[in-house]
């Protein structure tokens, strides 16, 4: 009889443990799956505002390049030197690349794909210890 009542309870375990695993599982896959979609819409979200601004920074270049061209009776300086400004904007920004990209990249989707209550940057630094 004792041993019958210990079978069970070890059925009931294993169908407990199985259950349990089925929705750990399905959690998981949901998880995945709002991270994924939240990435998806940020990436929509940032190629549409970017094109916005490439719009506009292409007409304000333009139109600075023509009053300088204007102010200079050269609309070709002009243009040159809107280009030149262009340049030293790619540069410095290749320059402080992992300041300015890196770090907003990492910290945007670090807050999105890890639920961490502290923030990514003492993590980084390993001034926070993982929780045990």
């Amino acid at each position: 009889m004792a041993f019958n009542h210990l079978n069970n309870n070890f059925k009931d375990l294993n169908e407990h443990t199985q259950n349990y695993i089925e929705s750990l599982l399905a959690y998981y896959k949901l998880d995945i799956f709002k991270k994924t979609s939240q990435s998806a819409a940020m990436l929509v979200k940032l190629l549409c505002i970017g094109s916005l601004f490439l719009f506009f920074l292409a007409f304000t270049a333009f139109a600075f390049a023509f009053l300088i061209g204007a102010a200079l009776d050269s609309y070709s300086a002009g243009f040159f030197i809107i280009s030149g400004v262009f340049l030293l904007i790619t540069i410095l920004i290749y320059i402080f690349r992992k300041q300015l990209v890196d770090k907003v990249i990492l910290k945007r989707f670090s807050t999105l794909f890890f639920d961490n209550e502290e923030p990514i940057e003492n993590i980084i630094k390993g001034s926070i210890t993982p929780k045990e």
